[in-house]
């Protein structure tokens, strides 16, 4: 069944790093689509569209600005997950980071915390961004750097995505399958100042 309104769908951004896996995790709701096709290949446009985003200015392009050499974006999953999982599509990217610095852990990772609509403990999530040179960072505390690249990459992470391929518009949330209204626009995308180190599991299964 090709997408439709009120479908969820999940695109998983793989990242790797001294031969660590890193996925960051982001759910979107069709919020218009009149696509006449099916739901698999209505999930390989959105991901031919997302890892198409490089020009300049666009998602990709701003995302690796600031990380380094040893951080490389492999690839983008796109699957719709909701009201019926489908099988999953990839588009393939395999980009490195354009910072001149230098990095020795794969599990330094600045936060976003996201909250939606309703203030509830439902409506909160949190985004890992990897890839960082320590001299972005003073005693944990992140740099006006890093501010900087967050303020021009928050437009792009948090706009709805037009694809015109399908045609389908496609709106970040917070997705939370257990709750009786299971997704939230978000209201707040929120840089913490301090870094996190990311536990393995964080690290090889996604955040």
């Amino acid at each position: 069944m090709a997408y439709s309104v009120g479908d969820i769908v999940e695109v998983t951004w793989q990242q790797e790093m001294f031969s660590q896996v890193i996925l960051n995790i982001q759910h979107y709701r069709v919020v218009s689509s009149t696509s006449a096709g099916s739901d698999v290949g209505d999930n390989q446009s959105f991901a031919d569209h997302l890892a198409a985003l490089t020009g300049a200015g666009q998602l990709i392009t701003v995302w690796r600005s600031g990380l380094v050499p040893e951080w490389k974006l492999s690839r983008v999953r796109v699957q719709k997950i909701n009201p019926v999982r489908s099988a999953y599509t990839t588009a393939a990217i395999n980009l490195i980071g354009l910072d001149g610095n230098d990095s020795q852990l794969s599990n330094l990772a600045v936060v976003v915390s996201k909250r939606g609509t309703s203030g509830t403990r439902r409506a909160q999530g949190s985004i890992h961004f990897a890839g960082w040179s320590p001299v972005f960072f003073n005693a944990g505390v992140i740099q006006a750097g890093i501010e900087t690249w967050w303020q021009n990459l928050e437009p792009l992470w948090s706009a709805t995505q037009v694809v015109a391929a399908i045609p389908a518009s496609l709106q970040p949330i917070i997705f939370n399958p257990g709750a009786s209204v299971n997704w939230q626009t978000v209201a707040v995308w929120q840089l913490q100042d301090t870094a996190r180190v990311m536990r393995r599991r964080t690290v090889r299964v996604g955040i």
